[in-house]
């Protein structure tokens, strides 16, 4: 008899046909996102004119309820994005400064490259220098040993020629002094 008089006092309630009915029209929930929640006054239930409270009693009117939940909606979306934002500009500024540090190095790198190549170049010209110098110096000097040479050959030549003109000049000279003709006495 208990048993009877709590099912006729749970089903003269007046808000057990109401749950049954919000039972069977929540939608299922969507995995990772949290369930909406629903108006606890389903349209049917409105329109089968069963004994409720007002609406404005049990819950606010429910398109002020979907306009809350909407906003609460928008923001955690919202919230979320910037999240996601924060970490994808923080990966790209990490990203910015490892390409910087690489590029710098390379480019030290390259200016100690470039040093080198200069200095390289200033040793290699002196060498160059110095080489065409000692060639210009031993060309100068073979130079002007063959034009001494030359010089000492023709002054030779020209030596044997003068004293050889010499010789003549003064065989002929005893030679006229030699002969006897004409009255030369020595006093």
């Amino acid at each position: 008899m208990q048993r009877d008089a709590s099912a006729a006092s749970s089903s003269s309630h007046p808000h057990d046909g109401l749950s049954s009915i919000l039972q069977n029209t929540t939608p299922p929930e969507r995995p990772g996102r949290p369930a909406r929640r629903r108006s606890s006054v389903s349209a049917t239930a409105l329109a089968s004119g069963s004994a409720l409270e007002p609406p404005s009693e049990l819950n606010p009117a429910p398109t002020e309820l979907d306009h809350a939940l909407t906003a609460e909606e928008k923001r955690r979306r919202n919230t979320e994005a910037s999240a996601r934002f924060r970490v994808k500009k923080k990966q790209r500024t990490l990203n910015l400064e490892r390409t910087i540090n690489d590029l710098t190095g390379r480019a030290e790198d390259l200016e100690r490259q470039a040093a080198d190549l200069r200095r390289e170049n200033g040793w290699l010209k002196e060498i160059i220098i110095l080489k065409g110098n000692r060639l210009a110096v031993t060309n100068l000097a073979s130079h002007f040993m063959a034009e001494s040479t030359q010089r000492a050959a023709e002054e030779s030549s020209s030596k044997r020629e003068d004293d050889a003109s010499d010789s003549d000049s003064s065989d002929a000279a005893e030679a006229s002094t030699s002969k006897g003709k004409g009255k030369s006495r020595k006093k």
